[in-house]
């Protein structure tokens, strides 16, 4: 203390009052506080359940050894494909791995898109690369790496904790990720802690925690907005685990969009713009909410039918536009029936080897063959067809007049209901979420 008081005093000539600065002294036998330690912040090195990015390549670790390998297939193979369960990965050991060492070693050009619906048409000439689960030494780097990285630790046994929780299964690597990124929100004095992983509920009810909580904070009216925007994200498998998808602010509506933006602030979906169309969309943050959320499954065991229905008719609907909308008279038959699990069986045996409908549905859908002749038998002989066996609703889609006219069952016979023109939206009580606007169908086929 005294050595440097007289060193401030030997500098008052070109400082004056420099020896009234006051004097900070470090105790050499304690361990100096970190910046983090003294409050300071810092970004987290964990990315909850998005994938880590090309900028996030200081904080991948774990994925050493399959980076290599996928970095020396890429110097000798035209095309390297990877493929591995939903949340394994995949995305994370491209751009934080594969890409950035790629740059350290050549000349590279890099391209991200969403493929189509059947890139394995493409990829089937070329073996694929398989994920695999990552190994306990390969987990524990990737928990306490990003941390190190930060000066930050976990307490004794919580790393072997979080590798129980996930070891042999690689779906679970973002729900790992998350509650990391929750451990790391919550930590004090430079240390993750047992205290707060064991509050926020492991791993294993981490995110749906998370999700409860965000949901319970909701108004009523709100919670019936979100249970059916959440149905828009998920696309029901047909005999395969229910998956998520990309709707569009059309599909979830104007106006819930603002729910949608709340969600996204909430970390439980994701909003971006199309950049081709422009188009507004948002999906669910990540898969891991279908199969960990229990409220969602259970929104989707009760509506999954339906769900189900609405997609095969926006997909025939889809088929009709691009195809100019199919002149030669396609129907749509619909057989809601209450949304059982044996609808499609049902279907299949209601049609002949024609084509033709030998029973009733509950709702047809019917674009108007072009003739005179064709469109008096639309119009009046399979109205009265359709109202004898049952039907409940028949819709006659005139691309020529640009209109949809809707029949419903009054007193056992169908009568025209409305008239819906292109600017509207058709809805039903058969179909309670369903709504497509008809300026997606009329608005290519406009005549000159």
């Amino acid at each position: 203390m005294q050595e440097a008081r007289r060193k401030l005093q030997g500098l008052e000539d070109d400082y004056p009052a420099a020896s009234w600065l006051p004097v900070i002294c470090q105790n050499p036998a304690l361990e100096p506080l970190t910046w983090l330690q003294l409050g300071g912040g810092a970004p987290c090195p964990y990315r909850s359940l998005e994938a880590f990015r090309e900028e996030d390549a200081a904080f991948f670790h774990g994925r050493e050894s399959v980076t290599e390998r996928l970095a020396a297939a890429v110097k000798k193979r035209p095309l390297v494909s990877i493929i591995g369960t939903s949340g394994s990965g995949k995305s994370s050991v491209v751009f934080a791995g594969l890409i950035p060492r790629l740059r350290t070693s050549m000349a590279v050009q890099i391209a991200a898109f969403r493929p189509g619906q059947n890139p394995n048409l493409i990829l089937q000439d070329y073996p694929p690369t398989l994920l695999l689960a990552m190994t306990r030494e390969e987990l524990e780097q990737a928990i306490i790496q990003p941390a190190a990285e930060m000066n930050v630790r976990l307490e004794e046994g919580l790393t072997n904790r979080l590798i129980d929780e996930v070891k042999d299964q690689p779906g679970r690597l973002p729900l790992l990720e998350f509650t990391l990124t929750q451990l790391w929100s919550n930590r004090k004095d430079g240390w993750l802690s047992h205290q707060v992983y064991e509050k926020i509920g492991g791993v294993e009810e981490a995110l749906a925690n998370h999700a409860e909580g965000e949901y319970a904070q909701l108004g009523e009216t709100d919670r019936k907005r979100a249970e059916r925007v959440f149905m828009q994200l998920v696309s029901p498998g047909e005999g395969t685990e229910d998956t998520r998808r990309l709707a569009t602010r059309e599909e979830v509506k104007e106006e819930n969009w603002n729910l949608v933006t709340h969600l996204a602030s909430c970390r439980l979906v994701v909003t971006n713009r199309n950049a081709s169309t422009g188009i507004e969309m948002v999906e669910l943050v990540h898969e891991a909410l279908i199969k960990s959320w229990g409220r969602l499954e259970q929104w989707m065991r009760a509506g999954g039918e339906f769900r189900r229905w609405q997609e095969q008719l926006r997909a025939a609907m889809r088929q009709w536009e691009s195809n100019g909308g199919n002149s030669d008279g396609t129907r749509f038959k619909l057989i809601p029936n209450r949304w059982e699990s044996n609808s499609k069986e049902r279907l299949a045996r209601l049609l002949d080897a024609a084509e033709h409908l030998t029973g009733a549905p509950e709702l047809v859908v019917e674009v108007l063959s072009p003739g005179e002749q064709n469109i008096q038998r639309d119009r009046q002989l399979k109205l009265k067809l359709y109202s004898q066996q049952g039907v409940q609703e028949y819709w006659i889609v005139d691309k020529d007049l640009r209109q949809v006219q809707v029949y419903r069952r009054d007193n056992a016979v169908l009568t025209l209901a409305l008239t819906l023109q292109e600017t509207d939206a058709p809805t039903s009580p058969l179909l309670p979420a369903f709504s497509h606007p008809l300026t997606r169908i009329f608005g290519q086929n406009r005549s000159p």
